[in-house]
């Protein structure tokens, strides 16, 4: 049976999320995983509308189902207030972190943003690259959340792609691996339209040809109905990128579960 893990899962203690963790934690069950990291935002830098912090501790110790929930957070933008997000970690202490980059140093988040031209969101794609480094260097998460995130909003046609820096993707990947960060798969671009995961298959081939081996999956569910969603075709775009196992963490311990 293959490893079913839903790494990237928000509740209503997010500003997006629609349900409660026990309705999350059923509706994973009822979508056959087996383990579940709850990683709700905290965002940094004043773009997020509302961002709430995360559950506390008690509310996981509350649910009694056959799964492992682990409690984790997307911490959203935290090179832009680096104390704030350094004493919210200590403060919180998550087994799990995402690394994420909803925006640019005082511009709004990129679902806000109108695309107009290609000039503009290219523009947009290479600040995002730049500014991706800045987080990295900051390096207090797990994993880095869904690389190449402009591409779910700038419309394709575009042509805002990563391809002019994949030389910059190679030596962010190399980074990571020497911080002992992995990527995250993000699977939610699977089910809008172009089926494009984040980051895609040709990446995902760069990570791993650099020496990556931490990948979680994630559906980036911000509701019952989305838990689980393509999670195993984002285990199957892991094998074809020549991985051979899904990382998870316990206890905020890295450890490897095989594919097959």
């Amino acid at each position: 049976m293959p490893c079913r893990f839903d790494y990237h899962t928000h509740t209503r203690a997010s500003f997006d999320g629609t349900a409660s963790l026990a309705e999350m934690a059923r509706a994973a069950v009822e979508a056959g995983l087996t383990e579940v990291a709850v990683t709700d935002h905290c965002d940094f830098g004043g773009q997020q509308p509302g961002a709430i912090d995360p559950l506390p501790p008690l509310e996981f110790d509350r649910i009694s189902l056959p799964i492992t929930l682990v409690r984790g957070a997307e911490i959203g933008q935290p090179h832009h207030e680096p104390e704030a997000a350094a004493a919210f970690l200590d403060s919180y202490r998550p087994e799990f972190t995402i690394g994420s980059l909803h925006n640019l140093r005082g511009q709004m988040d990129f679902y806000y943003m109108t695309y107009n031209s290609a000039e503009a969101a290219r523009a947009l794609v290479r600040d995002y690259v730049a500014e991706l480094f800045e987080l990295v260097r900051w390096g207090r998460f797990s994993v880095l959340g869904h690389l190449t995130y402009p591409v779910r909003y700038i419309p394709p046609e575009l042509k805002a792609d990563f391809a002019p820096h994949w030389a910059d993707c190679e030596e962010l990947f190399r980074k990571l691996i020497q911080k002992g960060i992995g990527i995250e798969l993000n699977v939610s671009g699977l089910a809008r339209p172009g089926q494009r995961p984040y980051p895609d298959l040709p990446l995902l081939r760069l990570y791993r040809q650099t020496g990556g081996e931490i990948v979680t999956i994630g559906s980036d569910a911000h509701s019952p109905q989305t838990i689980g969603q393509h999670i195993d075709d984002g285990l199957a775009l892991l094998r074809q990128a020549g991985f051979r196992a899904v990382a998870g963490f316990s206890g905020g311990k890295l450890r490897f579960e095989p594919i097959e």
